[in-house]
């Protein structure tokens, strides 16, 4: 071998047009040629490609082949072209060399090769390529392969840690042979190598594709090829679910004014970028707002007779191929009515109408008013005890606490805390479907902890009797939570208008000179509403400029 040269030779044998398969191989350089021998009765062609590292095709260049039968090269026949290349010239009775076309190909057919053997591809180099050469085994005896999905792929699961992919080598189109032992490869539209299998003896190749090494959800493509350099190809979807996060107004909202209120759409990839998010109380839409950059701004406007809460819930409308649609968001929403003195004109006329018709006039009846504000929507507790098999050890499931989906991922330990100090005792994560199983009892000592890249922490008293069930928020959810939290124990001081998002409280501390709460508002808004996701290092920033708005400057001062 030329040194310095870096030259990837693909061999693939073919009787009657059929390939051998085998390892694709490279050295250290600037080119790439990819060649498959095939033998159609008494004559073999040999084809191929050359190119530089970055896969442009390198036409005009020189390529020299040689056939090796142990040590010895193997006289050739008279060289022949076949439909790619220049005209092929034997400087030797063992050599064949011919220029490429404009696309980088060269064919050349030949006779005189034995069965098997290995062929020997040289590159002369030119200017910015060095020369380089390198050989590989074939078998021309193997018989005709096919490739073939296994099954037909047409959608990827992003919100998975794996996606699995599969294809099958057979003897021949139609036939039922399996072919061991071939090398395929998994690539998608870009050219991103995603895996490299062996067939098993089903002729089988299963390609676990970690879901990180895929784009983004949209539509795609994946190929499968063969060390011969035979593709298959296949339209797919890449697919992620989109979960809706946001608050509901700490403040009663007039909904007839038109209210607006802000959430943020994402997916496990980051900011979804299209589709729109629709609202509804019971079957009435009330409102609509299409997906900018992670966020939707939905109108909300329906009339209520009464002051009270409702429950307004927002499901996102997918508008493009990727984005699926999650567990919809309810948020339990205080409202009230407009104002009696808005009304005062048409209560006037109404008036005047009774006096003509009825030679008198009766008091409107005052709307009725809920004596108590409902809290905002419902969240799962941190731990609750489902029904148990009898199974031994400590057993659950972790789901999320707002949209009740099982959590892949989650780490889930058992922590001892005694005389001996804290320590962790077992862990393990949870599988596709949320649960985890802990080989360890439940003592009075122990702990169970749960917590996700994205979901905050939940620690509990392990379990003696019963399946636990955890529940753990986002991340992102638990920042804006903790702000609005704030804002209610604050009082109506606080309460911005029309609605108090992180932007309007953060306005309203730099017009009082509460730089720190401010600084906490601006924070909790990229957290809650930016592309980057909330995994624990930036909940715990947000979380250290935390204030409480109700303290008075002198202690503020301390």
């Amino acid at each position: 071998m030329f040194r310095g040269a870096r030259i990837r030779l693909t061999l693939a044998a073919v009787t009657a047009g059929a390939l051998a398969w085998g390892a694709k191989l490279s050295v250290r350089g600037d080119a790439v040629i990819d060649v498959h021998v095939a033998a159609d009765g008494d004559a073999q062609e040999i084809r191929g490609t050359l190119r530089d590292d970055v896969g442009q095709p390198l036409g005009g260049r020189r390529v020299e082949l040689s056939v090796m039968d142990g040590a010895r090269a193997v006289p050739l026949g008279t060289p022949r072209a076949c439909g790619a290349g220049g005209a092929p010239t034997q400087p030797q009775p063992d050599t064949v060399a011919l220029e490429t076309d404009a696309g980088g190909v060269f064919c050349v057919r030949t006779g005189g090769m034995p069965t098997s053997g290995r062929v020997r591809a040289r590159f002369g180099g030119g200017s910015a390529l060095d020369a380089g050469a390198w050989e590989r085994a074939y078998d021309l005896a193997r018989g005709a392969a096919a490739l073939a999905w296994d099954p037909l792929p047409d959608a990827l699961d992003l919100d998975g840690r794996t996606a699995r992919v599969g294809a099958r080598v057979t003897a021949s189109a139609g036939a039922d042979r399996p072919i061991e032992g071939a090398w395929l490869s998994l690539s998608d539209e870009r050219g991103a190598r995603l895996g490299k299998v062996r067939t098993d003896a089903r002729g089988r190749a299963v390609f676990d594709v970690a879901t990180d090494a895929l784009a983004g959800p949209g539509v795609g493509a994946l190929v499968v090829t063969s060390e011969g350099g035979a593709e298959l190809h296949a339209k797919i979807v890449r697919a992620a679910r989109v979960t809706l996060v946001g608050a509901p107004p700490a403040a009663p909202i007039v909904p007839s004014d038109g209210h607006e209120l802000t959430l943020a759409v994402e997916t496990s990839r980051g900011p979804a970028l299209s589709g729109a998010v629709e609202a509804r109380v019971g079957a009435q839409v009330v409102g609509t707002g299409a997906v900018a950059g992670g966020r939707a701004t939905v109108p909300l406007a329906f009339d209520v007779p009464a002051a009270g809460s409702l429950e307004v819930t927002f499901t996102f409308l997918p508008t493009s191929a990727g984005l699926r649609g999650g567990p919809p968001l309810t948020l339990r929403v205080p409202v009230r009515p407009p104002s009696l003195w808005r009304k005062a004109p048409l209560l006037v006329v109404a008036a005047v109408l009774l006096l003509v018709l009825a030679n008198g006039w009766r008091r409107l009846p005052r709307p009725a008013r809920l004596a108590t504000r409902e809290a905002p929507g419902a969240r799962l507790p941190d731990l609750v005890l489902l029904p148990d098999d009898g199974a031994p050890g400590v057993r659950g499931v972790v789901l999320d606490a707002h949209e009740r989906r099982p959590l892949a991922g989650i780490t889930v330990a058992v922590r001892a805390r005694d005389f001996q100090g804290d320590r962790e005792i077992a862990a393990t994560t949870t599988d596709e479907r949320g649960e985890f199983t802990l080989g360890v009892d439940a003592a009075s000592s122990r702990v169970l902890v749960a917590e996700g890249p994205l979901h905050t922490r939940v620690e509990v008293p392990t379990p003696r009797r019963g399946r636990a069930q955890l529940g753990l928020q986002l991340r992102r959810r638990a920042v804006l939570e903790r702000l609005m939290e704030a804002l209610k124990r604050a009082g109506p001081a606080w309460i911005t208008r029309p609605e108090p998002t992180p932007s309007a409280v953060a306005r309203l501390a730099e017009g009082r000179a509460r730089g720190d709460v401010a600084e906490w508002a601006r924070a909790v808004e990229d957290a809650a509403y930016g592309a980057e996701p909330v995994d624990a290092v930036r909940e715990a920033a947000v979380a250290s400029k935390e204030r409480d708005l109700g303290a008075p400057a002198e202690r503020r001062a301390r």
